[in-house]
């Protein structure tokens, strides 16, 4: 039996309607793939880089459904502008490889969504802006050290396409990426969306992902294997177990809000990410 609070009836407060294209219906197959010179660049030699690389391709947000496949569910945004979460991610021995930090700003009347990772000789750092509300990508920045050398760039969504400008140490390149129907993320985002669904036991629920840093887009399933106590540096959670299938990954949100991500699992990388500090967020909501 379908949870009723899984039905796509409700939508946050003040929350515009959500257009009808906003459907989750996977008309065509996942496009894989990409410019040569993105998989160039992010192929660092640094087996520190390759991980990082490997947790950041292998996962993304989602356009989900459960049930009737033309039904969306809506996402109710749990943080406040100004939230923090800090992990640690470590190896197999319990080695520190490096620091996880996501946060939410507002500027304006979008979301701002802010992902870095940093390491000894090694900082990238990913923003994402979106709608408040459905968080649809409209434009994402990029930037990365290391002893590859600088990388950056920018994507902007527009109507049937994201363009990509990218400056890395052999110049300067672009690419543009054929979007899916609606609703679609960016990958730099997925953790927020994740934590944004209507997460119960035993939910479903497939993604259109916009991997810009590759220059593709593909899909995943999202499956909630079940409710467990998880014991962090930040504390003990009572969370849902996520499986991102077909990724060796797996993601434990917080049950209760704001449905913190208290630990990342990514099983082909070999790496071990938790929660270690938390800090609410103190601004308002975000306003039109």
């Amino acid at each position: 039996m379908r949870d009723k609070k899984n039905r796509g009836e409700w939508r946050p407060p003040g929350a515009p309607e959500v257009p009808h294209d906003t459907l989750d219906i996977l008309e065509e197959p996942a496009v894989l793939g990409g410019p040569v010179w993105l998989q160039r660049v992010f192929k660092p030699k640094s087996p520190l880089a390759i991980l990082i690389v490997l947790m950041a391709l292998g996962v993304g947000t989602m356009a989900y459904t459960q049930g009737d496949p033309r039904r969306v569910i809506r996402l109710d945004p749990p943080w406040q502008p100004g939230e923090i979460s800090r992990l640690e991610a470590r190896d197999p021995r319990g080695g520190l490889l490096f620091t996880w930090e996501l946060s939410a700003e507002s500027r304006g009347a979008q979301a701002v969504l802010i992902t870095e990772q940093r390491a000894a000789g090694f900082h990238e750092r990913a923003v994402v802006f979106a709608d408040p509300y459905n968080l649809i990508p409209s434009r994402t920045e990029f930037e990365r050290e290391s002893v590859q050398g600088r990388v950056t760039f920018l994507a902007e969504y527009r109507q049937d396409e994201v363009t990509i400008g990218a400056n890395v140490p052999q110049g300067h390149e672009e690419a543009a990426v054929k979007l899916p129907a609606r609703p679609f993320y960016d990958n730099e985002q997925f953790v927020m969306v994740i934590r944004a669904l209507p997460l119960s036991n035993r939910f479903r629920g497939t993604l259109r992902n916009i991997v810009t840093r590759a220059g593709a887009q593909d899909s995943i399933t999202l499956r909630v294997r079940g409710r467990e106590s998880v014991s962090v540096p930040a504390g003990e959670f009572d969370t849902w177990k996520v499986q991102l299938a077909g990724t060796g990954q797996l993601a434990w949100i917080a049950v209760a809000h704001p449905h913190q991500l208290v630990k990342y699992e990514n099983q082909t990388a070999g790496t071990l990410s938790e929660l270690v500090e938390y800090a609410e967020g103190t601004a308002g909501p975000v306003e039109d």
